[in-house]
């Protein structure tokens, strides 16, 4: 009998792979312009500047 362990190799299903891909590319979507422009990106989807004032 064949020791296959813990690294056997296994089929991923197709579906699985299609989920993966699909949740690749939103998040690249979503990540690049949340690092490249912030601001801009989340007041395109209604978010607020919030800010800090000083209290001495």
């Amino acid at each position: 009998m064949k020791n296959t362990g813990i690294m056997a190799k296994q089929k991923v299903p197709s579906a699985l792979r299609t989920w993966f891909r699909l949740h690749f590319f939103i998040d690249t979507f979503a990540a690049v312009p949340l690092m490249l422009f912030p601001i801009q990106f989340l007041g395109l989807l209604g978010w607020d500047m919030v800010t800090h004032s000083q209290q001495g």
